[in-house]
């Protein structure tokens, strides 16, 4: 029998955005719906993920190739602390993890028994990072994310305690939320929920009914910034001096959540607007920085459209609110989600700013309602909403692929279509792949795009292949209706697949867990000739490549020739080229060739090869001696 906890938060806040800093109060009511009696309950501490280097976000980041936050100063770092935990108003222990400082262990001071409840309350400092990963600041904006204590989650599987990463989401449980926020006035705030004061929100409104070019933040910053530099727009001395000794309280409620995110700036510039759906209205907001006017404006547009598509093909839209932000220029990821608000940070303007807020606002009904351990199964979050991303771009656009949109005609003929595919097969080639269904942190970083986003993306494109679209979209409706607010596995999909479609899917969720390409490649491709290079049609052709060379070296001068071969992706075992030039200044025939062969072993790269090449050179033939 399914069952799943409870969790209820209420947390007072307050920002000191010159020291920055949160210091709060929590008070959690922890209800127990499991079958076993707990003495202990495991807690995140995520903000300590930025205490040193050497945490497990740290050692990740620095293994994936970024020394960006190992090598950060001591005063860009964070950290939590002040912490009293009291259960029912008495005092309880905690004990620290074994290898991570962001997770502690709560000892009850009383086993908490099946169907009973516990409040938990503790005080709690946040010292906030410089944005390293999700959340923190940049310059006078505030990202705050994953900021206060939470119990892990506890499920049929047993406890998930976790420590925080950059590669590698989050699995938390629902409850309510109620959230006072406290902060200087002249800060906007986009947060989670429902903003309870109705006079900040109808300010809000009214504020939006002006022109991003007319409303006060754009006319305040483009006075204050006027003869500076444009990359000075975070920390422009005469913006980071807006200070406002008054300070306000926003409330804000949400229902059926697992993670509560806020994000306040002096100078958010805000669209809203209204969209119906079947079962009811909700509130959609924008908030952007004056720089960004122009790129943003139809923002608006962009959101409603996601949410009308997901909730036709999915089922409605899970919450009262939808709110995109945008994020820093210093964080290129795409963008973040939480439940009813996403963080965008992609450059990306037209339809790459419209994806990439689609996916993220697509989150709310496969990471918000659908809350998966996306840490365990990052697919059932990140693979099948890029399918509907996909799906979206495609219906609107006739092409969910940017590169090739956006590419000029030389490479626009020479790139395939999708480009993703090409990648995963020739990651597949040299045995690097990774099954869809692999845990998030032992991905390559190159194989968590392709694994997740990519290759789950196409196996649910291939499940609607398989039942048909009309079926398929029923079956979808059908799994979120049955697992909204609960924590699904992929057996609960698989199971959720086939009931309502009565079809024995058990090949296709085969696939989830082997490193094969679902794409069929001949063995039998024929040779073509073609100038330069080619990337398409790999699947049927194996390309001799023909390009102009030219080459200069002291003696020969200048040189020029042609080279035939046969590179292309995914990487053949035997490779070639050859290069004969005639050279201009000593009028011979040079030439470079290598030949090779490659074993691609999974855990080697043995390659077996031979090169030759000719040059001119001086003789050294001494004058007047021996």
């Amino acid at each position: 029998m399914y069952w799943q906890q409870q969790v209820n938060y209420t947390i007072e806040v307050t920002l000191n955005d010159k020291e920055k800093s949160l210091n709060a109060f929590e008070k959690i009511t922890y209800i127990n719906n499991s079958p076993d009696t707990l003495t202990f309950i495991w807690f995140h501490l995520w903000p300590n993920a930025y205490k040193n280097d050497k945490t497990a976000f740290a050692e990740q980041t620095l293994q994936n190739g970024s020394t960006k936050f190992y090598f950060s100063s001591e005063e860009s770092k964070g950290y939590i602390n002040q912490l009293d935990f009291k259960v029912n108003g008495g005092n309880a222990t905690i004990e620290e993890h074994p290898q991570h400082i962001d997770i502690i262990k709560l000892v009850l001071p009383k086993p908490l028994a099946p169907k009973q409840s516990i409040n938990i309350t503790t005080p709690f400092f946040v010292q906030l990072p410089n944005n390293f990963s999700r959340g923190g600041y940049v310059g006078e904006t505030f990202q705050i994310t994953q900021w206060y204590p939470k119990p892990a989650v506890y499920d049929a599987k047993g406890w998930h305690e976790m420590p925080y990463l950059d590669q590698g989401e989050f699995y938390s449980d629902f409850g309510n939320f109620k959230v006072q926020i406290t902060l200087p006035e002249n800060f906007i705030v986009a947060a989670s929920g429902e903003l309870q004061n109705k006079e900040e929100l109808e300010k809000l409104k009214l504020i939006s009914k002006t022109k991003a070019t007319e409303q006060p933040n754009f006319k305040l910053y483009s006075e204050k910034l006027k003869d500076k530099k444009k990359t000075d727009k975070y920390n422009a001395d005469s913006i980071k001096n807006l200070s406002s000794t008054k300070t306000k309280t926003l409330e804000y409620s949400l229902q059926n959540a697992h993670d509560f995110a806020w994000f306040a700036s002096k100078l958010f510039l805000v669209q809203y607007d209204t969209l119906q759906l079947t079962t009811k209205n909700i509130d959609v907001f924008s908030f952007y920085n004056p720089w960004q006017a122009p790129t943003w404006k139809e923002s608006i547009t962009y959101a409603k459209d996601g949410l009308k598509k997901y909730s036709k093909w999915v089922g409605d839209y899970p919450y009262n609110t939808a709110t995109i932000v945008a994020g820093s220029d210093n964080v290129n990821s795409g963008g973040m989600e939480y439940p009813s608000i996403t963080l965008i940070t992609t450059s990306d303007i037209g339809q790459g700013l419209d994806a990439t807020i689609v996916h993220e606002i697509g989150h709310n009904w496969f990471y918000g309602a659908l809350a998966s351990n996306e840490r365990k199964h990052p697919w059932m979050d990140e693979g099948m909403n890029t399918y509907y991303q996909k799906r979206y771009e495609l219906e609107k656009y006739g092409n969910p692929n940017l590169l090739t949109t956006n590419a000029i005609g030389f490479i626009n003929k020479r790139v395939p279509a999708n480009y993703e595919l090409l990648l995963e097969q020739s990651i597949n080639g040299i045995n690097k792949g990774q099954p869809i269904d692999t845990l998030s942190d032992a991905y390559t970083q190159m194989n968590y795009f392709l694994s997740v986003y990519s290759k789950g993306s196409r196996w649910m494109e291939l499940l609607e292949k398989d039942l048909g679209t009309e079926l398929f979209d029923k079956c979808m409706k059908q799994y979120y209706t049955k697992w909204q607010f609960k924590h699904p596995y992929p057996e609960d999909f698989k199971i959720s697949i086939q009931e309502t479609s009565n079809r024995n899917v058990e090949v296709r969720f085969q696939q989830l867990y082997n490193t094969k390409s679902l794409t069929y490649t001949s063995d039998n491709k024929k040779t073509k000739l073609v100038s330069f290079f080619s990337l398409k049609e790999t699947d049927k052709y194996k390309y001799l490549s023909i390009a102009p060379v030219v080459g200069y070296n002291n003696y020969d001068k200048l040189m020029l020739g042609a080279v035939l071969h046969n590179y292309q992706l995914p990487l053949p075992r035997y490779q070639f080229f050859v290069a004969p030039l005639f050279a201009t200044g000593s009028k011979h025939f040079n030439y470079s060739g290598r030949v090779s062969y490659n074993t691609y072993k999974k855990n080697s790269w043995l390659e077996f090869s031979a090169s030759a090449l000719k040059f001119t050179m001086d003789d050294f033939k001494p004058q007047n001696t021996d």
